[in-house]
C-alpha cells in the first residue's frame, strides 16, 4: 500500500515489477480516480492520520515524499506502523545531517506555500520512533545533482545501486530512505537487482487519453479495524516499547512541527546564513572530486538552484 501515493506511480511499479497486489491511499478523490485511469490501481480516499484498516493488515507500506507535507507526521507514522505487518518504507528529501541545519530550514519554511514542506527531519527522529528496527539507505548528494540529460542510459543504470547504498547518513546524503522492519523477512528476493533496474528503465506511463479504470482488479482491501483506539497515548501502539529518552525526543520534535510561527530565537537572516553554510558544507563533503564539483558548479549555477539550496 502506497500512502499519499499521488497518482499511483510507485504502487504501479511495485505491482508490475515485483508482483505485489498493490493499492493506493490518497486524500484527494481526483488523485484516486487518476490512479485507476492511468494504472488500473485500486485507490481509496482516506485521511492518513486516521486509517480505517486493521492492525497488521498490509504486508508493506510506503510513504514516499509525504511526511514533510503533513500536519502531524508522527501520528501518520503511528498509523502506518500499526497497519503494516512486515515493513514500512519512508523517503523524504527534507532530512538533514545536522540538527542546527534542520532548525534553520524549519525557521525559513513558508506554511502558506502550495505543497509546502512543513516538517524537516533528522535521522535521530526515526531512531526515536522505531528503535533498533530501523535501517537507512542514503542516496548521495552529488549524483542527483548531475544533469540527467548529459548521461547515457547505461551510466544511469550503473548509478542506481549507488543511490540505494546502505551507508551511514552523512553530510553528502541527498534525503533519506528509512526501512522499518516490523518483522524479520524470511522470503527470498522476488527478482534480482539487475532485473529490477531493467524494469525501472523500461516502465512507461499510459497516454493520458487511455482510461484503464475498467481493468482495476477486484481483490479485497485490508480488513477494517474493529474499534477506535482506547489509549490516552497518541502514539500507541508504536510507543509501547519506547524508553523515556525516546518519548522525550518525539515530543520535543512534535512541538517544533506543530508551531505555526517561526522560531523566535532564530532571526531570519541568521537562519538564512546557517542554511547557506550547511549547503556549502554538504556540497563540499559529498562524494566526488573537487574538480568535478567545481566543474558542475560552474556549468549549472543559477539563481533558481541557489534559492533551492536555501530551501525557498
Amino acid at each position: 500500500m502506497d500512502l499519499g501515493g499521488g497518482e499511483g506511480y510507485i504502487a504501479a511499479l511495485a505491482r508490475d515489477l515485483l508482483g505485489y497486489e498493490s493499492m493506493m491511499v490518497e486524500l484527494p478523490q481526483a488523485a484516486c480516480d487518476r490512479a485507476r485511469e492511468l494504472f488500473a490501481l485500486p485507490a481509496e480516499s482516506q485521511d492518513i492520520h486516521n486509517l480505517p484498516y486493521a492492525d497488521n493488515s498490509v504486508d508493506v507500506l510506503v510513504l514516499s515524499e509525504v511526511l514533510e507535507h503533513l500536519r502531524d507526521p508522527f501520528v501518520a507514522l503511528r498509523e502506518a506502523w500499526r497497519v503494516t505487518k512486515s515493513s514500512l518504507v519512508i523517503t523524504t528529501q527534507e532530512a538533514y545531517p545536522w540538527n542546527w541545519e534542520r532548525l534553520s530550514r524549519h525557521n525559513l519554511r513558508n506554511p502558506n506555500a502550495d505543497h509546502a514542506e512543513l516538517n524537516h527531519f533528522h535521522p535521530d527522529d526515526f531512531v526515536a520512533l522505531f528503535g533498533e528496527n530501523v535501517r537507512f539507505l542514503n542516496p548521495s548528494l552529488i549524483i542527483p545533482m548531475q544533469d540527467e540529460t548529459r548521461i547515457s542510459e547505461e551510466e544511469a543504470k550503473r548509478l542506481v545501486p549507488e543511490l540505494a547504498a546502505e551507508i551511514p547518513f552523512n553530510p553528502g546524503s541527498f534525503g533519506i530512505m528509512v526501512v522499518v522492519d516490523k518483522m524479520e523477512n524470511q522470503r527470498p528476493p522476488r527478482i534480482s537487482d539487475e532485473e529490477l533496474i531493467e524494469g525501472l528503465f523500461s516502465s512507461r506511463v499510459s497516454l493520458p487519453n487511455e482510461d484503464r479504470s475498467s481493468e482495476v482488479p477486484s481483490y479485497n482491501w485490508p480488513q477494517l479495524k474493529q474499534s477506535t483506539r482506547d489509549s490516552d497515548d497518541p502514539f500507541s501502539p508504536m510507543s509501547d516499547s519506547w524508553s523515556q529518552d525516546q518519548r522525550e525526543h518525539v515530543l520535543r520534535v512534535q512541538r517544533m512541527f506543530s508551531s505555526s510561527d517561526s522560531l523566535s530565537f532564530l532571526p531570519g537572516f541568521v537562519a538564512t546564513g546557517l542554511t547557506l553554510l550547511a549547503s556549502i558544507l554538504r556540497f563540499a563533503l559529498a562524494p566526488g572530486s573537487p574538480v568535478m564539483k567545481l566543474r558542475w558548479a560552474a556549468g549549472n549555477f543559477t539563481m533558481d538552484r541557489f534559492r533551492k539550496l536555501l530551501g525557498d
